[in-house]
């Protein structure tokens, strides 16, 4: 039932491996994670048969192992388009003289001086 909230939930660290610095959305999925274990915990506790309790644990797994892929593939994208960004921003650095970069990145187009 609890479900499709956690999978909203998810949107958190998620967005956070895509906006945010490494470390930020490390923490985000921590809290991410943490938040599932104690809930699902919970839920174990109370589920009164064997058979709720193995669907709780199977459930949980689904839910962190998706999570964990996803959030592993979005971070390491995350990464790459950083130090993609970085190699670009050297390169016309090493390209151009300051001014001119700067001119460029502010959008300035074309860059025509007397």
């Amino acid at each position: 039932e609890s479900g499709g909230v956690a999978l909203y939930s998810f949107l958190a660290p998620l967005g956070a491996a895509f906006y945010r610095s490494p470390t930020e959305s490390l923490r985000w999925l921590l809290l991410y994670i943490s938040a599932i274990l104690v809930l699902m915990s919970i839920e174990f506790h109370n589920a009164s048969h064997v058979s709720q309790r193995i669907q709780v644990g199977y459930w949980t797994m689904n839910i962190l192992g998706v999570s964990a892929i996803t959030f592993a593939a979005a971070f390491i994208f995350g990464k790459d388009l950083e130090e993609e960004y970085r190699r670009s921003e050297d390169l016309l650095q090493n390209i151009l003289p300051k001014p001119i970069a700067k001119r460029i990145k502010q959008g300035e187009l074309p860059i025509v001086d007397n």
